[in-house]
């Protein structure tokens, strides 16, 4: 399965909506949602915060953890 693959299948519903926002490493920024989509996100279980940028959160599947790390 390629890193692309992965990334879609663990945003599932999601990746139609955002896929042109979801970054390579799977991450999505909340600039892009709305209210109530980031507090979905935000309470969901298994999707993680990875960081607060300088304006925004960020959101990523967890079963995409260290995808960034790898290769291939």
């Amino acid at each position: 399965m390629t890193k692309e693959e992965k990334i879609k299948e663990s945003w599932g519903v999601y990746y139609n909506m955002f896929h042109k926002y979801i970054k390579k490493d799977g991450i999505l920024s909340e600039m892009h949602l709305t209210n109530n989509q980031c507090n979905i996100f935000y309470n969901d279980e298994n999707i993680e915060v990875v960081e607060k940028g300088s304006d925004y959160w960020y959101y990523r599947p967890k079963s995409l953890q260290g995808i960034e790390d790898n290769n291939g």
